[in-house]
């Protein structure tokens, strides 16, 4: 949704989810002068043409975390941006500090004020050489945002590359922009003129069709989760098998999860470079289905979940 806002224009999401952040962005992203109008349950339309305002609300929910990553946004549109101070969540505490130093690379400038951050530019963003401290998701989205209409190459080291960067980086080439992911974790984003609209599929929900795998070794029952690419769980199966689920994946492409016998433990540890299913220098666009799940029998229930 906040890519939409690099394109003047009308971009049209496809099987986009209703749920509750996706709700509270588009209250941010009109505030901004974007018009939004769904159409059925799932497409979603954002013209873009109308931004105005550089002047972020706080969201209806303090952890959200977008008001941030619109700030590379409105300084492209705009040539600055106002954003409130975000709050983190149950996790812990999630600063913004990447973010920030990110857009003080492309050349923006930056105040601490007591409300939020206000960001400006004198001319147009130019492109830079970061690494970043941390693979993080979120700062990672900042630098594609700040880099595709920057002028010049730039280079980003340590990025993110969960399946979630993959879907943003197809999008954002869809509409125009030049970016490549080599294997080492390193961005090449060459700056363009201008961004276009686009029509582009949602990324499923990998977390929620774990969800239901997970639901299904808890019952010690059998679940099928039709429409998720498998690709996107590779991280999930070693320890959903570890503990007793089992996976197969259907020739047709869905992933079938069942408990099979009973849940055991296992011990895993977590790495501040949590690895990836996929990687490369050309991601391909993919479509989806929105998650939505229903019981055909008292042990078997089938879902929908959305492809990436």
């Amino acid at each position: 949704m906040v890519a939409a806002l690099l394109a003047e224009g009308t971009t049209r999401l496809l099987n986009a989810p209703r749920i509750g952040d996706v709700e509270i962005t588009r209250k941010l992203l009109a505030a901004s002068g974007a018009k939004l109008d769904w159409s059925g349950d799932s497409d979603l339309a954002i013209d873009a043409s109308t931004i105005r305002s550089c002047d972020v609300p706080v969201p209806d929910s303090g952890s959200n975390r977008i008001p941030i990553l619109l700030l590379g946004v409105l300084l492209h549109r705009i040539g600055e941006a106002h954003v409130p101070v975000v709050a983190g969540c149950n996790i812990g505490a999630r600063p913004v500090d990447f973010h920030l130093t990110a857009a003080k690379m492309f050349g923006a400038e930056i105040e601490v004020a007591p409300d939020g951050y206000r960001a400006r530019r004198s001319g147009p963003l130019k492109a830079c050489h970061y690494r970043l401290p941390y693979p993080s998701v979120g700062a990672t989205e900042s630098c594609l945002y700040l880099g595709v209409l920057a002028k010049g190459t730039s280079i980003i080291e340590g990025v993110a590359i969960e399946p979630e960067i993959m879907a943003l980086i197809t999008m954002l080439n869809t509409m125009g922009a030049r970016v490549q992911l080599k294997p080492n974790r390193e961005l090449i984003i060459e700056g363009v003129d201008r961004l276009y609209p686009t029509t582009y599929d949602v990324l499923g929900d990998r977390i929620e069709a774990a969800s239901w795998a997970a639901l299904a070794a808890a019952t010690d029952g059998e679940i099928t989760v039709d429409g998720i690419d498998p690709s996107t769980l590779i991280n999930f199966f070693g320890p959903f098998n570890a503990v007793g689920g089992g996976v197969a994946i259907e020739d047709r492409g869905p992933s079938s999860s069942s408990g099979g016998t009973r849940c055991a433990p296992s011990c895993w540890r977590r790495t501040s470079s949590p690895a990836s299913p996929r990687t490369g220098s050309s991601p391909s666009p993919s479509c989806s289905r929105r998650p939505r799940a229903s019981r055909s029998s008292t042990r078997r229930c089938t879902s929908a979940a959305s492809t990436s």
